[in-house]
């Protein structure tokens, strides 16, 4: 009876005290960052009120199951910060549907230290000529229970373009809504200005489960608005981990598709493929190599 009173008292203690301040000011800024969780939710109503915003890209895309977050390329790319606390670098290689001409390379950085999460990163999406370049940053607050965080991306058209520029911010968060259950949300295009590729992003709400070696998940994208697109896009999928191994299956409608991903670690370095089928458009094939410098093994 005891022990149950004092549980609660417990789980307050952590998150007031994760940042390494003062009870009453550490309790203070993570409910702060907890209500930033809501602003996804606001800044698309406003952004469906006002009409869609400027089309964009995925610049910082890596071979990954979409949950639950894990390396700075799911931090830059949709603002989704990881549990663990660690520095570590990414490079990814994706040749979009099949075409050569149409490949993105992108390095990205992460740290942590405490609650704070930060990720930065350079892409470059075809040849000089025809392409864009990217320069996106993340930053936000992560531990056991929830996560928030703010991205960006500026980008540079080719010189074919007249080099015009472009910006977005999105945010992201998420929060453990009961034992081995999270939830989430991602709006990586909230706010976008200026020049940018043809490849539209949408609020994403997300469910996950997870076990010791099997993890699931489902999402709801809402693309109203968006031209040439439908109302909304569903995915789904799985893992499975066994020691250094996992391998994830995941599927999405409009078209109905699919995709199979691997990945292995050895001590600090990590490598991963992953290809996206398309009944119309082709292949994606996403490659990875990641180390991680610091943090928990």
């Amino acid at each position: 009876m005891i022990s149950a009173l004092r549980r609660p008292r417990v789980r307050r203690r952590h998150a007031a005290t994760v940042l390494g301040l003062p009870p009453t000011v550490g309790l203070g800024v993570w409910r702060l960052a907890l209500g930033v969780s809501a602003l996804p939710w606001i800044g698309a109503t406003v952004a469906l009120a006002f009409g869609p915003g400027v089309a964009a890209a995925q610049d910082f895309s890596n071979p990954a199951p979409p949950w639950p977050p894990s390396g700075p390329g799911i931090l830059a790319e949709g603002g989704l910060p990881g549990r663990k606390e660690a520095i570590a670098f990414e490079f990814c290689n994706t040749r979009w549907f099949g075409l050569p001409d149409l490949t993105t390379r992108a390095l990205v950085l992460g740290a942590g230290w405490r609650a704070f999460r930060v990720a930065g990163g350079l892409s470059e999406t075809g040849d000089p000529e025809i392409g864009w370049k990217g320069l996106g940053a993340a930053a936000g607050i992560a531990d056991r229970f929830a996560g928030a965080a703010v991205r960006g991306v500026f980008r540079r058209d080719a010189r074919a373009f007249g080099r015009s520029d472009g910006y977005e911010v999105g945010l992201g968060a998420w929060m453990e809504a009961a034992e081995a259950l999270e939830v989430w949300t991602s709006a990586p295009q909230l706010w976008t200005q200026g020049a940018s590729p043809p490849l539209r992003r949408g609020l994403e709400l997300g469910v996950g489960l997870r076990s010791a070696q099997v993890k699931g998940w489902a999402s709801h994208t809402s693309l109203v608005g968006l031209p040439g697109a439908g109302h909304s896009e569903h995915a789904g999928g799985l893992s499975f981990d066994s020691g250094p191994l996992a391998v994830w299956l995941t599927a999405r409608d409009h078209p109905l598709r699919g995709g199979i991903g691997v990945s292995a670690e050895a001590r600090r370095a990590r490598v991963a493929a992953e290809i996206d089928g398309h009944p119309v458009l082709g292949e994606t094939v996403r490659l990875s190599f990641g180390v991680r410098l610091g943090g928990a093994p």
